[in-house]
C-alpha cells in the first residue's frame, strides 16, 4: 500500500513539472517576439506583410516633388477696335479683357486696334479691318475667338453692302482657320448716347454671320449708354471706369459660353 501510494506522488511531480516546463518555455518564447518587436526600428514593416509604397513616395521613402501642372492655360483671343484694346485705360490690365482672363486664368491675345471694323481700317498706321486681320489671329492659334465692333463701320466710309460682306468673310474666315475653336461675338457697342438704327442692323448681321460659323452671339445692349465719366477726353473710348462696366455686362455670358463643356 505505501509503495503504491509513493509511486502515485511520484507521477503526480512528473506531470506537474512537466506542465511548468511547458509553461517556462511558452514565456521565453513570447518574451523573445516581445524583445524582437521593441527592437524593430518604427515604421518597418512587419515581415508578414508586403506594402508598396504610396504614389507620393519614393522606393526609398523620401517624399516625391509634385510637379507642376502641365496644362497650359486657355488662350482667348480678342478682336476689335478701341473697346478691345483699352486704347483709353491707365494702364494695359484695366481692360475688360484683360480683367476678364485673369479672372479666368485665360492666356489673354488682344488684337484690338483704334478706330477700325470689320470693314474700316481706321486710321492707324498699318491698321487693317477685321477681315484683313484674321489671319493673324489664325496664326495665334486660340482656342477661342471674342469679336466685338461695329462702331466704327457705321462712322466709316465704306458701304453697307461692303460691310456686310466683311462681317461674312470675318466669321467664315476664322471658322475656317480654327475649326475647334469657340468664337463668339459681342454686339456692336456705341457709346453714352443713344445709338443709330444702323448699329442695330449691323448686329443682326454679326449675328446672322457667327451663328452660321457655328459660333455664339452676345447681345449686351448699350451699356455705357446715359452713363457720366466713363469715356476718355475723346469722347469716345472708354476709361477705366467704362471698361468696369463693359466687364460687369459682358462677364457673365461670355464665362458661361467659354467654360461650357462641349
Amino acid at each position: 500500500m505505501g509503495k503504491r501510494t509513493n509511486r502515485q506522488m511520484s507521477a503526480r511531480n512528473r506531470s506537474t513539472v512537466g506542465r511548468y516546463v511547458v509553461l517556462v518555455a511558452l514565456a521565453i518564447v513570447a518574451a523573445v517576439f516581445v524583445v524582437l518587436a521593441l527592437n524593430r526600428p518604427i515604421g518597418e514593416p512587419s515581415s508578414a506583410v508586403t506594402s508598396l509604397p504610396p504614389a507620393s513616395m519614393n522606393g526609398d521613402g523620401t517624399p516625391t516633388p509634385v510637379p507642376a501642372s502641365t496644362i497650359a492655360p486657355l488662350k482667348v483671343a480678342f478682336l476689335g477696335d478701341s473697346y478691345m484694346s483699352g486704347a483709353a485705360t491707365s494702364a494695359p490690365e484695366q481692360r475688360w479683357t484683360a480683367r476678364l482672363s485673369a479672372a479666368n486664368g485665360w492666356a489673354e491675345i488682344n488684337a484690338g486696334v483704334g478706330a477700325t471694323g470689320y470693314a474700316t481700317a481706321g486710321g492707324e498706321p498699318n491698321a487693317r479691318p477685321y477681315a484683313e486681320r484674321t489671319v493673324d489671329i489664325v496664326a495665334a492659334a486660340p482656342d477661342v475667338v471674342i469679336v466685338s465692333g461695329g462702331r466704327f463701320d457705321y462712322l466709316g466710309s465704306s458701304s453697307v453692302t461692303t460691310v456686310s460682306a466683311a462681317i461674312v468673310a470675318t466669321f467664315s474666315e476664322l471658322r475656317a482657320g480654327l475649326p475647334q475653336a469657340k468664337i463668339i461675338a459681342i454686339s456692336p457697342l456705341w457709346g453714352t448716347s443713344e445709338p443709330p438704327t444702323r448699329l442695330a442692323e449691323i448686329g443682326t448681321e454679326v449675328r446672322a454671320a457667327v451663328e452660321a460659323a457655328g459660333g455664339s452671339y452676345v447681345d449686351i445692349l448699350q451699356p455705357l449708354e446715359a452713363r457720366t465719366h466713363v469715356l476718355a477726353a475723346d469722347g469716345v473710348s472708354p476709361n477705366d471706369a467704362g471698361h468696369a462696366i463693359l466687364l460687369e455686362a459682358i462677364r457673365p455670358s461670355v464665362e458661361s459660353l467659354v467654360n461650357a463643356t462641349p
